[in-house]
């Protein structure tokens, strides 16, 4: 680009945006920087989480509250309630959902520094991690669903907190458009499909390691006896165990 070039482009930036060229650059280098720390953070991202942190939601991946705990105190993240008339707003955001469900909705303040943003945190008493759960009858193992009344509603608005914090340390971070490729190349891959509606499977993805699905004879020798330290029924951890290896 000759000089002349250039001094036109200069005078054309002036024009149409009424900033200066000196600014221009610094506001190029601010980028650079921005994009240096992006890159940074991303690294410490991947390195303080691991796979069961993460879930594949409608094909990208979705940082769990385990994940953002994890990440909350070596970024300095804070978290506040968004107060009204001098209280949360928590029961007033409660709504009402068909076959007397509900969900919960918790505004909150997600922080790091001066740097703050509003975020929403949501969970439904219908959602199939809450409402499913497998028992036996008559020795057969069948999948069973708990009505909204058989469900806790404490832990609808633990996990309705977890799910506003987790949106936030994601946003606040920048870690929205991490792709599949990048924590793949970092060693963390998906377990577990979650659709919006609550519903989860297992992931296609390949296990870290090969074998890492299943016990060793003697893991599950170890397994049986601490169960039955404990008097824990047959039924019950053969069941616990059928879900979380489905």
């Amino acid at each position: 680009m000759s000089e002349e070039d250039k001094k036109e482009e200069s005078q054309s930036l002036l024009l149409t945006t009424g900033t200066k060229p000196q600014d221009i650059i610094e506001m190029a280098k601010n980028a650079e920087q921005w994009v240096t720390a992006m890159q940074k953070i991303k690294a410490a991202v991947l390195k303080l989480t691991h796979s069961g942190d993460w879930v594949d939601q409608d094909g990208k991946p979705y940082l769990q509250s385990s994940g953002a705990e994890k990440l909350a105190g070596p970024f300095g993240v804070k978290s506040k309630f968004i107060y009204e008339g001098g209280q949360p707003k928590v029961s007033a955001w409660k709504e009402s959902e068909s076959g007397g469900h509900y969900a919960y909705r918790i505004p909150m303040t997600v922080s790091i520094g001066n740097c703050s943003i509003d975020v929403v945190g949501k969970r439904s008493s219908s959602d199939a991690f809450f409402t499913t759960h497998y028992g036996y009858e008559n020795g057969e193992r069948k999948k069973l669903e708990r009505s909204a009344e058989e469900v806790d509603e404490n832990n609808i608005i633990g996990s309705a907190i977890s799910n506003g914090l987790a949106n936030g340390i994601s946003r606040i971070l920048g870690l929205r458009n991490l792709t599949w490729e990048e924590l793949n190349a970092a060693g963390i891959q998906a377990k577990t499909k979650v659709a919006y509606n609550g519903k989860r499977e297992p992931s296609t993805a390949k296990p870290e390691k090969e074998g890492d699905q299943t016990i060793s004879e003697n893991q599950s020798k170890r397994f049986y006896a601490m169960a039955k330290g404990k008097n824990i029924p047959e039924a019950n951890w053969r069941a616990y165990l059928f879900d979380i290896m489905k």
